[in-house]
């Protein structure tokens, strides 16, 4: 098991490693940002290389169990979105009965023009999906 990360070691070197796991931090907490001023994405944490986030409609504010429930599900519906779309991978999170999508970088191939990206794919996801299957009780 250790083979691969000795091989990485003997590769890049400590410095290496330090710089690709900073790159990751930083990554991450500028798509945290860029959730943050997104007015449709309602951003959770950020630690590390993980950022938690979830979609909301504009006309849609977190409050109710009835509307608390629909964000929950809408979520996961979007998480599905994203991951059969192939445009983008984010996996999920349940923080405080919430459910999140979460993201978690990696790979040092992920660049600023990928995170950047990011909050717009999940917001246009997050409206088709809104559209196709909100209760009429929430319309």
């Amino acid at each position: 098991r250790a083979l691969k990360v000795w091989l990485a070691l003997r590769q890049v070197g400590r410095q290496g490693y330090e710089r690709m796991i900073g790159d990751d931090i930083r990554l991450t907490r500028e798509l945290y940002r860029l959730v943050e001023s997104e007015p449709e994405l309602e951003a959770h944490t950020c630690e590390l290389s993980i950022a938690t986030f979830r979609f909301v409609p504009k006309d849609l504010r977190s409050g109710s169990d009835e509307i608390e429930h629909y964000l929950d599900e809408l979520n996961e519906k979007v998480l599905v979105g994203l991951k059969t779309g192939g445009e983008a991978f984010v996996s999920n999170a349940v923080i405080d009965g919430t459910f999140l999508l979460r993201t978690c970088i990696v790979n040092f191939r992920t660049s600023s023009s990928d995170v950047r990206q990011l909050p717009g794919i999940v917001t246009r996801v997050g409206r088709e999906i809104d559209r196709a299957s909100r209760p009429d009780a929430l319309r």
